[in-house]
């Protein structure tokens, strides 16, 4: 056959919320995104109080499983459970937790405790359970939980079995097949994999899908979108159904090779306001809001004026509601009050009204943090908005390209390869001048006056002149006395007179690396930290999660874990003194001033004692 290859466009919308799965169910195709789970054929919505991970179908049960939720409809019924742990993955008999117990999913019984590293994904088969972890995947058989276990380099993302072969794409941006190197890519990493006749469908973080011949392994069908954009994929009656992240689902046929964009209309829905040309909607048990391409929207009959151009989407959080125009304008409509919070655009001639940074904070992921000055302070956020504060009330926003990933006072970093050089003027932020690079900048440091980035293709920069070139994606940087330290999956690295050399090997994937005098300190989600000095390797285990990251302050080091603690550690005895608790389930960063700040989907706040 030969093979099919052509790029198709799409927009990157951000506020957009992403298709987290597309299941068959009685001959009907669902898909989830966020709260909501609809039908691609009818206008069926089911609404949640939990944002949703996954479905699965099992002997006409639709499971629903979300962070810490799974639902079960059977004969028109609902079964809900509920967990104080993130759920994993289940089947009808029992339930996995990302603490690595597993529980019986009728009496909530604790069954065991697997002997796991970590989890990374997990999935129950018919008499089996497959497990991804950092440098390791298991095969569990669900009879007697007996466990085997395989050595892998780097994270394993996705494991499937199909005719008892195990198929799994990991980190190194291999495919392997029964652990053997089937399958190289060098841009980015396959995430997810699926076996459908004779065909293997895959996922890629450079934006692409591709389609194996499961035989010969050629290159059947090779579709580019654009970078992080795929987020899941389903294959129904010879259709292949992607998910997006901009919240957009297409089909495609390997036959007739046309691609299709499937999702549902508003006109699906019956339109009860007086709005005409209606181009969105959005659903939920309390309100139902419709937006047109004259910029208006309607929320349950009462219509508003909020922008002068068409409305491509619309979320809502509590009693704000959120819309995205196509000129890219995010505009916060509160409900309370019915105001307009602000309206931001990718242009100097921003139109806002001043908020206070307490009522953005449930509205936001945000993923940075720096204090510039004694008034002034940088928020970013996963949606590419960066906020200028002036004593804790936004003063000024601008929206970028990509996720705000670094914050270095006049240095800005974006997920998708941008480098944003900042200059304020007049309580107003400015773009100087930018760098686009063509990968993905997975980390970047700035340290005695030198800036460095590495790329998702390994390469590293400094200064925005290329350094060196490495065999695989490096995950942290330090920098001292001329010397670049540097972590790669399970390996840890110095670079100096042009020459990498090996320290010593890292269990885990590390997320943070932090230099104290002659001291080096690196975390990672083995829930250790190494401390190396001279090249010495010892390590401290206070965690009983992934640390995610370090900070220094007055000799002490401030530990940020995903299990709700931060510990603060003497860095001359290297024990602990105190512990902070914090309620972020997914935190990124910690900053410490006269205050711990602590970033993740919100930020919190918590006096030094």
């Amino acid at each position: 056959m030969k093979i099919t290859e052509f790029n198709y466009k799409t927009e990157n919308c951000s506020l957009v919320s992403p298709i987290t799965d597309i299941i068959q169910y009685k001959s009907k195709i669902y898909y989830s995104q966020n709260n909501n789970i609809k039908s691609l054929t009818d206008n069926t919505i089911f609404v949640f109080d939990f944002r949703i991970v996954k479905l699965k179908v099992i002997l006409d049960h639709f499971i629903v499983i979300g962070t810490h939720d799974i639902s079960i409809l059977y004969d028109d019924l609902w079964i809900n459970k509920k967990y104080d742990y993130f759920i994993a993955d289940c089947n009808l008999n029992y339930v996995l937790l990302y603490n690595k117990k597993i529980y019986n999913l009728q009496s909530n019984e604790l069954i065991c405790e697997l002997p796991l590293k970590s989890i990374i994904k997990a999935n129950f088969n018919n008499e089996s359970l497959n497990v991804c972890s950092y440098d390791k995947y298991y095969l569990i058989d669900i009879k007697d939980f007996s466990l085997n276990e395989f050595d892998n380099r780097g994270r394993v993302f996705d494991l499937i079995e199909n005719n008892n072969n195990i198929y799994h794409a990991s980190e190194d941006r291999t495919i392997k097949i029964n652990n053997e190197v089937k399958i190289q890519e060098y841009r980015n990493y396959f995430f997810k994999l699926l076996v459908f006749e004779n065909e293997l469908h895959t996922l890629n973080r450079d934006g692409y899908y591709r389609v194996y011949d499961l035989k010969t392994l050629k290159e059947l069908v090779k579709i580019y979108f654009f970078e992080n954009s795929l987020s899941t994929i389903s294959v129904f009656n010879n259709n292949t159904y992607l998910g997006f992240n901009n919240g957009m689902i297409l089909s495609f046929n390997i036959t007739d090779k046309i691609i299709k964009n499937i999702l549902p209309t508003p006109s699906l829905i019956k339109n009860t306001s007086s709005l005409s040309k209606v181009c969105c909607y959005y659903k939920n048990n309390s309100f139902l809001i419709f937006g047109n391409k004259k910029g208006f929207i309607s929320i349950n009959d009462k219509v508003y004026k909020l922008t002068d151009c068409a409305i491509k989407n619309i979320e809502m959080n509590e009693k704000l509601v959120i819309v995205l125009n196509h000129r890219n304008e995010s505009i916060l409509f509160n409900l309370s009050d019915e105001t307009v919070l602000y309206k931001t655009q990718n242009s100097f001639n921003r139109i806002f009204d001043k908020i206070d940074i307490v009522n953005l904070f449930p509205y936001f992921n945000f993923s940075s943090y720096m204090e510039i000055s004694d008034e002034f302070t940088f928020i970013g956020n996963l949606t590419g908005h960066l906020f200028l504060l002036k004593n804790n009330s936004v003063v000024d926003v601008l929206k970028l390209n990509g996720s705000i990933e670094s914050i270095y006072k006049d240095i800005i970093t974006t997920s998708i390869g941008y480098v944003y050089s900042i200059k304020l003027y007049k309580e107003r932020i400015f773009i100087e001048k930018y760098k686009k690079y063509n990968f993905r900048i997975i980390t970047s440091i700035y340290s005695e006056n030198n800036f460095i980035i590495s790329l998702s293709n390994g390469s590293v920069y400094l200064n925005n002149q290329l350094l060196f070139n490495f065999n695989s994606t490096i995950s942290s940087l330090c920098y001292k006395n001329n010397i670049l330290y540097f972590s790669s999956l399970d390996t840890f690295y110095k670079y100096y007179n042009n020459e990498i050399i090996k320290v010593c090997n890292i269990e885990g994937y590390v997320y943070k690396t932090v230099v104290y005098k002659s001291t080096i300190l690196l975390s990672c989600d083995s829930h250790k930290i190494y401390v190396v000095e001279n090249d010495i390797v010892k390590n401290l285990k206070i965690h009983t999660n992934r640390i995610v990251d370090l900070h220094i302050k007055n000799n002490l080091l401030y530990t940020l874990s995903y299990d709700k603690t931060i510990k603060v550690v003497d860095l001359n005895s290297f024990k602990v003194i105190k512990e902070y608790k914090h309620s972020l389930f997914h935190p990124y960063k910690i900053v410490v001033t006269d205050k711990i700040i602590i970033i993740g989907n919100f930020i919190e706040t918590l006096l030094i004692n």
